[in-house]
């Protein structure tokens, strides 16, 4: 055979094939990373009020009350009666000071005072004074009877007096200028009371 001649230039492309069956699936890839948190909502409008709930009982009130007596004494005029027993019945925290008393809780106050007179005392008048001041509308006036051996002159007064904790209360001899001898009937002893104060918290 004679020399093998040199190759030909390349022929043209041929018509594209159809398209070949598509192939399995792959593999599943791995789980990528959880993206960045979205920016947050707007706030939702307020929901509506709910029912009122009923009215709760109401509270007691705090109780606190006191009586304060003296026997047989004689007071000048114009001198706080110098109360010196008080009841063992008594609500702690008041305090009893030469006549003079402590309020331990503030409230609205009944206060009430009595006394009796030995004859031929003088006549007196008592008030009670609330923190040194003379309570004008609080004023008990009684002068002794002038016969028997007994005789005496009593009164009793009771009043509505606001008073907060640390205020003082004391009954206090007005006027007058001669000595007053305040006696415990009938015994003429310091062993009941001649004058006596007695207060009771009754409301806050």
């Amino acid at each position: 055979a004679g020399i093998t001649g040199e190759t030909g230039a390349t022929g043209a492309a041929g018509i594209t094939g159809e398209t070949g069956a598509t192939g399995a699936a792959g593999i599943t890839g791995e789980k990528g990373a959880t993206g960045a948190a979205g920016i947050t909502g707007e706030k939702g409008a307020t929901g509506a009020t709910g029912i009122t709930g009923e009215k709760g009982a109401t509270g007691a009130i705090s109780q606190a009350y006191a009586s304060f007596w003296v026997g047989s004494i004689t007071v000048a005029p114009n001198t706080v009666i110098p109360l010196n027993t008080a009841s063992t019945y008594n609500t702690s925290g008041f305090i009893l000071t030469n006549g003079t008393i402590t309020i331990p809780v503030s409230g609205m106050y009944l206060i009430s005072f009595s006394y009796s007179l030995e004859i031929p005392s003088y006549q007196a008048f008592v008030t009670i004074r609330k923190n040194g001041a003379s309570m004008s509308s609080v004023i008990g006036s009684s002068s002794a009877a002038r016969s028997g051996v007994d005789a005496q002159g009593s009164i009793s007064k009771t009043v509505l007096l606001p008073l907060n904790v640390n205020d003082t209360v004391e009954l206090f001899r007005l006027n007058g200028t001669e000595d007053t001898v305040f006696r415990a009937f009938a015994d003429n002893t310091n062993s009941t009371s001649a004058v006596q104060l007695t207060l009771v918290r009754i409301a806050d």
